[in-house]
């Protein structure tokens, strides 16, 4: 049903009893009087209204092929356009009244399309004759026509008002989108200059070098909220995955200048940037694993957080699960410090399911949750789906969504993956790990490789440092973390170039768009964007300037832009072959310079730059 402009009058369809076509009927409510318009024997898809309430358009299709009807209201007068495809459920008018979108489908994968007809709408309502003239132009859709009106508009560009900019780099005809303020914006042209975006809009514009991205989604660029230190290899499949900034969340390094001055003699393709390695601090001063650190100790420790802070570091990471000797007088000491600086802490939590001897998951959080509260510190829980949630997810969401109501500042990430992965030597895999992760030797697989374990080689592994995936995660609690509005997306880990990987290293973001927003529709396309663009730009814009202009796809943002096609866009990494690159993603632009394309990875550019943070010192917590 549709509502005539007046709210007097509507329309809505009715099947006839007789010949079963398709009745299009109006009825005015004042008069309560129904009256027949149309009758259509084969109508694909419901009909649109224009929003000024004189044009209404139906798709149809029948042995002759597919047809797009337009009809001039009130006087019935009709217009029929061929169609190079056969739409499917979606029919709608741009704002503008000068075409039309739809869904349709070819070669098993749904695109939306946009059939233009600015060159017939002006005559509708007075010379059906100009049709006849031009009886051998035909409604096109999505590419043919599009490439005509960019054709039309290259030969005309200077007639709408003055010269036409040219840009160093312009996206055409893409649906473009902005997590932030929740915008879709179909058919539309980025124009880009420098390092930033300097208009999105319906215009003609050009540019030095021209995207077509028709059938193509325009989307901020991804950021990896929870990686650690990029690499070479590594850098390509997180580019590959759509991502744009790698952010080692996890723990990049104590040494900031060094860690800069190392990235910056190297070719950067992606922005990078991370937290204080807080274990790194334990290891400088011999405390190892399982003991806690004396109040001298801390001291040091601290003295090392706040100079890393003022280097550039934009988080503070811990791991108390692997580190089991890490006090709560140590934590809350480097929290202190960080607070000063309003940098928010990750934790990997300090117990990673509910099952065996100890603490479980409920402790875990709320030993997280009560630093934050006492301090008035920020904290994020590292990928729950493995870590504080394994088992038992509902509850731990549920712990913390009371947290935040109370008024603590705490979040979660995760990956979409039903295992995890550490190294065989770590502490997550002492004795009782069976117990705790209900899962035994065959349950584990050395990563990039078909072998799974035995009592026998886990022993031999253990010795060693070889990367171990285990299949324990419930799908179920993949599922609800996703769900929840505080979550973000991080991959928790990087690509090494010995490939001993897990698979999320390299589709973390794909496959949350292709499998757990297009496929399983577990949470909305959306959705999906946000957790992987905006809420870890928000995160840390804080603390770290540069992600202020992060993250969100506006005129006067970064030009950090991923182009990819919802159809196809999915992971292909397995356990099996981590190092396998992400399909469906056509473009990723850093810094307004084309890292990817569809041919590959473009040489000889290195547009990635450093994500560092600024402090003055404060006296008192803000």
């Amino acid at each position: 049903m549709q509502v005539l402009p007046g709210d007097e009058e509507f329309l809505f369809l009715a099947p006839s009893e007789e010949s079963g076509a398709v009745q299009i009927c109006k009825h005015n409510v004042a008069e309560n009087k129904r009256e027949l318009l149309f009758s259509l024997e084969e109508a694909v898809a419901p009909p649109a209204l224009s929003a000024r309430g004189d044009l209404l358009a139906v798709a149809a299709a029948d042995t002759e092929g597919s047809r797009l009807l337009l009809y001039v209201l009130p006087d019935g007068k009709k217009l029929e356009l061929a169609l190079d495809r056969r739409p499917a459920t979606l029919l709608f008018w741009d704002e503008t009244a000068e075409g039309v979108y739809f869904l349709a489908s070819e070669n098993g994968k749904t695109g939306l399309y946009y059939a233009c007809l600015k060159r017939y709408v002006p005559s509708l309502a007075e010379d059906k004759q100009r049709l006849q003239e031009n009886g051998d132009e035909q409604g096109e859709t999505s590419k043919a026509d599009t490439d005509g009106a960019a054709k039309e508009d290259q030969e005309n560009h200077g007639e709408s008002g003055g010269d036409c900019e040219l840009f160093d780099l312009v996206i055409l005809n893409g649906t473009v989108i902005d997590p932030e303020t929740g915008t879709v914006k179909f058919n539309y042209n980025v124009g880009i200059k420098g390092e930033q975006v300097e208009v999105i809009t319906r215009e003609t514009i050009h540019g030095a070098e021209e995207i077509d991205a028709t059938g193509l989604l325009v989307t901020p660029g991804f950021i990896d909220i929870l990686s650690y230190s990029p690499n070479d290899v590594g850098n390509r499949f997180k580019v590959a995955d759509g991502v744009t900034t790698n952010l080692a969340m996890h723990g990049a390094t104590i040494d900031f200048p060094g860690w800069f001055k190392y990235y910056a003699r190297r070719t950067m393709i992606l922005n990078y940037g991370g937290a204080v390695l807080q274990v790194g601090f334990r290891h400088k001063l011999g405390i190892g694993n399982y003991r806690a650190p004396t109040p001298r100790q801390i001291e040091e420790m601290k003295k090392m957080t706040e100079q890393a802070i003022l280097d550039g570091a934009i988080g503070i990471a811990f791991s108390p699960e692997y580190y089991p000797g890490m006090s709560t007088e140590e934590i809350k000491a480097i929290m202190e410090v960080g607070k000063k600086y309003d940098l928010t802490s990750f934790f990997h939590v300090r117990y990673a399911t509910i099952y065996g001897p100890g603490g479980n998951n409920f402790d875990a959080i709320n030993e997280v949750i009560n630093y934050a509260r006492e301090l008035d510190a920020s904290v994020q829980i590292a990928h729950i789906n493995s870590t504080g949630g394994t088992f038992s997810m509902a509850e731990s969401l549920k712990i913390i969504e009371e947290a935040r109501r109370e008024g603590v500042d705490i979040t979660v990430d995760l990956y979409p993956y039903n295992s995890w992965a550490t190294y065989s030597n770590s502490a997550r895999f002492d004795p009782g790990w069976q117990e705790r992760f209900q899962i035994s030797y065959e349950d584990l697989q050395v990563g990039n490789s078909t072998e799974r374990l035995t009592k026998e080689s886990f022993e031999k592994y253990r010795k060693k440092r070889v990367l171990l995936i285990a299949y324990a995660i419930p799908d179920e609690d993949v599922d609800l973390a996703l769900q929840a509005d505080f979550a973000m997306i991080g991959s928790d880990t990087i690509i090494e170039p010995h490939m001993n990987n897990h698979p999320r290293g390299a589709g973390c973001f794909a496959r949350t768009i292709g499998l757990y927003a297009r496929e399983r529709r577990v949470i909305p396309l959306m959705k999906a964007l946000k957790m992987m663009t905006i809420l870890p730009a928000r995160r840390l814009d804080n603390v770290a300037p540069a992600l202020q202009k992060k993250g969100r796809l506006r005129e006067g943002m970064d030009a950090d832009i991923t182009i990819f096609d919802y159809a196809d866009i999915i992971d292909t990494a397995t356990a099996e072959k981590t190092g396998s690159y992400s399909r469906g993603i056509h473009y990723v632009i850093v810094n307004g310079v084309v890292v990817k394309d569809p041919h590959g990875f473009r040489s000889g550019v290195s547009p990635g730059k450093p994500i560092r943070s600024y402090f003055t010192k404060r006296d008192a917590p803000r």
